[in-house]
């Protein structure tokens, strides 16, 4: 759909300082809004040429707020309200709130990131504008809300509704401020409850939109009432000033979205501009009742950052399919492509082994050209000339990860190729990328080299100085395709002039010019190509064709056995290479206008084509297939299950918590198998033990933490039993969070199923969790960087840092009330759990502690005695109750640190009432190995 510019006048002009720190206060003599055609309103920010610093300096603020730069290029328009219930069913005929909170004009809630998007492109729709979100796939629950979208582009270059980015939601929310709330600092918070519904006035109840005063720049609710999903992915704010910054081009490890500006369940720090979360990690799946959104429109250029925070201007690729490892057969498949824009092309990846693949980028300073995937999946190896250049240039590398972001430099050569010869792998280069019809060519030489964990080793090796053939090996044969196809057999040092007359089925005389030569991966010989195409009829094609149209394979003597026409509708070919299993290739199928939109796969034992991704101008594919491995008894590892605890059995089970302690079960576990065998001291628990333990700060052996999020006592000691137990055989202590009010809940095992919601688990739970023997190939099944290397598990211990916060306001916040003294039955199920381990433990010679970790004494000054609120004589009874499980088992003890608020934690020991920094937690974790180390004496 094309765009149709709306009318609408200007709201305010942004001026900017001299000093280009921040944007000053709007205009007040333009026109105030524009109304929507369902009487949403919104106002523009006339942003373009200011500077802005996002995050805060403020000493309460977390990590993730630390700050960063932007400059936008561009004007938007924002919504004056959040998205209120009757615009969202107006548009999608749905209203996702409780009922409880039900009313047309409060906002919307329970809506997940891919709910919002959605909406924003109806309203597009609506109103004669572009949609920004390309996509796919959707999948949605039996509610109707969407908890995954497939191959999602966002084109943010266009005019139409879309999510602000977070840079656009926190340079509305300042107004022109630079305190640490909107009205002021932290000495003016009796001023926020004319602005925002929050913990102190709300009541615990959603409102209705626009019923307390606005910004200085007339939008509501920016604080308060519900948070708000934006654009990016959260990562960190750039150092350096980036143009439009937009976040992370791809999620990183935990794949986090940012939630903006507080709400009514919660307390005064999250109603900072800066503030960026909830409680726990919000996925873009999850929804929660304090959730909803409001929409922005006007189009920009992006800037991007990876994971190393280099600026990346890419244009969006869509993923036309995401599941190509199971259409392949394989465990995992990569995807390498150049992604161009303005004349310069940006290293991209896909990752199909992963649950939901994304495209990453791995920018360079210099160009890059002819990427090649190593044979084990883990490197891309490219040059920076093209193919035909006399210039000089040099082979690089790097590893195809998420957050390593080393570039190796391997010397002079050009388009480096990768040959595997028994269990040696090769790099292979030519001395320069010239034209192998030119007269100086034949100077050129073909080099190899050992490739060995993850760099080059030995001597360079001259397999001919007679040319550079990069195109590849096969066999005993190296190919050149540039603009002649030849070949040089390294056995007997002779040289071939390939797809001439009569081969080429061309008349006499008729030279063909040839490119994109490629060697086939299985020591075939058999190379593949394309040519100039031919006016006449061909002999081997069976009519005439044009440039590129056709693909040819050919053995190495020349004989053509293949040919494969372009995909219907493509004008041609180009950039086709094979990939490292002999079956696939992967190329560009260019459109009848010349342009290189989508990337293709080919099957060559069918022809059969597939587009898988899609862009503005994408160059240079090439595609790793994982292997399938086997044991020594035959058992195949499933490609689809073995180590695959990002995909989710039960989509279900998804809300803001649950998906938090999915996807930290998903890193925690696989850091478990990658260090099992080292694992002495393992700490098992909730959030309080993954922000209160240092592992770096035992001494008595090497401890890893599994702490996660909202974690209870039955998810706990189900890891103990089906992970620690059966596969760390060094094993000598044990810790376990102590929630005494989480002893009278019943409700750990549906926690625990939220936590083990994955193929993977359910893979190694029908295998027994493989208490026999683990089968062979397992660790490479974990994907990227397994097995770890010594020094990645030095740096892997499953530790939380969390800024000092300090513990907050008096009295502290209690999140339940005497309602949950009623639930006493489950205590006693709870404690024969806990018994039940201590008996095992103590038959394996294993410690057991049970951690009770600090909270605010400001408890001290309420009824209740910590944050799920137990009153202080029923806390007692819970923590006596525990107390006396440690005369029964030697075994067994309570490391009490809160010590019912009589303790030595201060208040910035904490980030918050009940968890700890990482002050705190390196003074807990300091005294605690202490402990350890006099009970193992």
């Amino acid at each position: 759909m094309k765009s149709q510019a709306l009318t609408m006048p200007a709201v305010f002009a942004m001026i900017v300082l001299p000093s280009c720190f921040l944007s000053c206060s709007p205009d007040p003599s333009t026109p105030s809004t524009s109304q929507g055609k369902d009487g949403n309103s919104a106002r523009q920010i006339m942003s373009s040429g200011a500077f802005f610093r996002l995050g805060s300096l403020d000493p309460q603020s977390s990590p993730g707020e630390r700050t960063g730069w932007t400059r936008f290029t561009h004007d938007y328009w924002l919504d004056t309200t959040e998205v209120t219930q009757i615009e969202y069913q107006n548009l999608t005929g749905r209203d996702p709130a409780p009922v409880a909170t039900r009313s047309a004009s409060k906002p919307v809630v329970n809506v997940t990131w891919f709910d919002a998007v959605l909406f924003c492109n109806a309203r597009s729709k609506r109103d004669h504008l572009d949609t920004i979100y390309e996509y796919s796939s959707a999948s949605a629950d039996s509610t109707g809300s969407v908890w995954a979208i497939g191959g999602l582009a966002s084109h943010l270059d266009r005019n139409g509704w879309r999510l602000p980015t977070e840079a656009e939601w926190e340079y509305a929310a300042r107004a022109g401020s630079t305190s640490s709330y909107a009205w002021g600092e932290l000495a003016d918070s009796a001023k926020a409850v004319e602005y925002a519904w929050f913990l102190k006035n709300a009541g615990a109840s959603l409102h209705e939109a626009a019923k307390l005063k606005p910004n200085a720049w007339g939008f509501y609710d920016m604080a308060g009432n519900v948070m708000e999903w934006v654009q990016d992915w959260k990562g960190a704010f750039p150092k350096d000033t980036v143009t439009d910054f937009v976040g992370p081009d791809a999620p990183p490890d935990v794949p986090e979205a940012p939630l903006k500006g507080g709400a009514y369940t919660y307390g005064l720090e999250h109603l900072r501009p800066s503030s960026r979360t909830a409680t726990y990690a919000a996925y873009r799946s999850a929804k929660a009742e304090y959730v909803g959104f409001r929409c922005a429109r006007g189009g920009f250029t992006p800037t991007y950052t990876n994971a190393s925070g280099q600026a990346v201007q890419a244009p969006p690729v869509s993923i036309l399919r995401s599941d190509v490892a199971r259409l392949l057969g394989a465990r995992s498949a990569r995807l390498v492509f150049l992604n161009r824009v303005d004349g310069k092309g940006i290293l991209s990846w896909i990752d199909y082994g992963e649950s939901s693949p994304v495209v990453r980028s791995l920018p360079d300073k210099d160009p890059v050209f002819h990427p090649a995937i190593s044979p084990d999946g883990n490197w891309v190896a490219w040059c920076t000339v093209l193919e035909g250049s006399t210039g000089t240039s040099r082979i690089k590398a790097r590893k195809l990860s998420k957050n390593d972001s080393t570039v190796l430099d391997l010397g002079s050569g050009a388009i480096p190729r990768w040959w595997v010869n028994g269990t040696d792998t090769f790099l292979i280069r030519g001395s320069t990328a010239m034209d192998n019809t030119g007269s100086d060519w034949s100077s050129g030489k073909t080099l190899a080299q050992r490739w060995s964990g993850g760099g080059l080793t030995g001597s360079v090796d001259e397999w001919t100085a007679s040319g550079g053939y990069h195109d590849g090996r096969s066999g005993r044969h190296l190919y050149t395709g540039y603009r002649r196809l030849k070949r040089y057999d390294v056995g007997d040092k002779s040289s071939r002039t390939l797809f001439a007359y009569p081969q080429n089925g061309k008349s006499a005389g008729d030279t063909s010019q040839v490119c994109n030569a490629s060697a086939a991966p299985d020591g075939s010989g058999r190379v593949m190509f394309l040519d100039f195409g031919y006016s006449g009829r061909s002999t081997v094609v069976g009519r005439p064709y044009g440039i590129h149209e056709v693909a040819f394979v050919a053995d190495s003597v020349g004989n053509v056995l293949q040919t494969f026409p372009v995909a219907s509708g493509k004008s041609q070919w180009d950039h086709l290479e094979w990939s490292n299993h002999p079956q696939w290739a992967v190329g560009v199928a260019l459109e009848n206008s010349g342009a290189y939109e989508e990337v293709h796969l080919l099957d060559l034992s069918t022809g059969n084509t597939l587009p898988l991704a899609s862009g503005s101008e994408l160059w240079m594919p090439n595609l790793w297939v994982g292997d399938e491995r086997f044991n020594p008894s035959g058992l195949k590892i499933d490609p689809d299950s073995a180590g695959n605890y990002e995909a989710k059995l039960d989509h279900s089970l998804s809300s803001i918590t649950g998906d938090a302690i999915f996807s930290e079960f998903s890193q925690k576990v696989k850091q478990f198998w990658g260090m099992r065998d080292s694992i002495q001291i393992a700490m098992v628990g909730s959030s309080r033990m993954g922000s209160g333990i240092i592992c770096s700060e035992f001494h008595t052996g090497r401890t890893y933490n599994w702490g996660m999020t909202a974690s209870h006592t039955y998810g706990d000691i189900q890891i103990v039993r089906n992970y620690l137990l059966l596969h760390s055989p060094i094993l000598k202590v044990v810790g376990l969070s102590l929630m005494p009010g989480w002893l009278l809940e019943s409700d750990g095992l549906d926690i625990w199923k939220a936590e083990s919601n994955s193929v993977g688990f359910r893979y190694d739970q029908n295998h027994g969790f493989w208490r026999d023997s683990i089968v062979s190939g397992f660790d490479q099944s974990l994907g990227d960087g397994y097995p770890l290397t010594s020094e990645k598990m030095q740096q892997l211990s499953g530790d939380w840092y969390m800024a000092p916060a300090g513990w907050g306001a008096s009295p502290p916040l209690v999140f339940r009330d005497s309602a949950l003294e009623e639930s006493a039955p489950a205590l006693a199920g709870n404690l024969k759990l806990i018994r039940e381990l201590a008996r095992d433990l103590q038959s394996k010679g294993i410690l057991l502690f049970m951690i009770n970790f600090p909270q605010s004494r400001h408890y001290k000054e309420t009824p209740y005695a910590e944050t799920y609120g137990v009153k202080w004589d029923r806390y007692r009874n819970l923590i006596d109750s525990v107390n006396a499980i440690e005369k029964q088992y030697s075994n067994f003890h309570v490391y009490d640190a809160y010590n019912a608020g009589e303790n030595d934690y201060d208040s910035l020991d904490f980030n918050n009432e009940s968890h700890l920094s990482e002050l705190g937690a390196r003074k807990l974790s300091h005294r605690l190995d202490s402990v350890i180390s006099s009970r193992m004496k």
